[in-house]
């Protein structure tokens, strides 16, 4: 770990973990994007910590409770589990766009407290999601970025790709895409 911390895996939430219903609240019918829990596992085996970064603007527009919130991100705890992945730690914005908050992404104020509580560096983490709003949010504090093709992500595609953001079909492809640009790793011998 450096001076500064440690690195991780940021990622969204819906669209990018999960299938995105909109305003996903119903943790019963929760179910993980294509490649999703095999791509976080590969990151995981690899020894990234998982930081999830989601807003959740139906809290403000009372679509949904913080109880549904913390539901979903419950099952989709469960599901990952089954597959061997943990989650260390997540993080949701409940406010509408315009409340001002620092905690909607693409501000960097999610990104922000997870590296005060998690001790990360958030100039070594990756940020991995569908939105243009994710990959802001990434450049914002100076983290590498990943836009997925799930979601919402293909309508963004052209945008990354002239943004010089990297773009990946899925969580599968964007672990494959980490392990290439960060391998091999060093290994201080004693």
């Amino acid at each position: 770990m450096s001076e500064r911390g440690h690195a991780a895996i940021l990622l969204d939430r819906d669209g990018t973990i999960n299938v995105d219903t909109g305003y996903v609240r119903d943790a019963a019918s929760v179910t993980l994007e294509p490649g999703a829990a095999e791509g976080l596992r590969a990151l995981a085996d690899a020894g990234w910590p998982l930081v999830v970064l989601s807003n959740q603007s139906g809290v403000a527009r009372g679509l949904m409770g913080l109880a549904e919130v913390e539901a979903v991100n419950a099952r989709i705890a469960a599901l990952l589990g089954e597959q061997g992945v943990t989650i260390a730690g997540w993080y949701m914005c409940p406010h509408g766009p315009d409340e001002g908050c620092d905690c909607r992404k693409p501000l960097p104020g999610l990104a922000r407290a997870a590296a005060a509580e998690l001790g990360l560096d958030l100039t070594a983490c990756w940020m991995i999601g569908d939105k243009k709003s994710d990959i802001r949010m990434g450049e914002a504090v100076g983290a590498s970025t990943i836009l997925l093709l799930s979601g919402e992500g293909a309508k963004h595609r052209d945008w990354a790709l002239a943004n010089g953001t990297s773009v990946c079909a899925t969580l599968l492809d964007a672990a494959n895409h980490v392990a290439a640009v960060c391998a091999p790793a060093v290994v201080s011998v004693r």
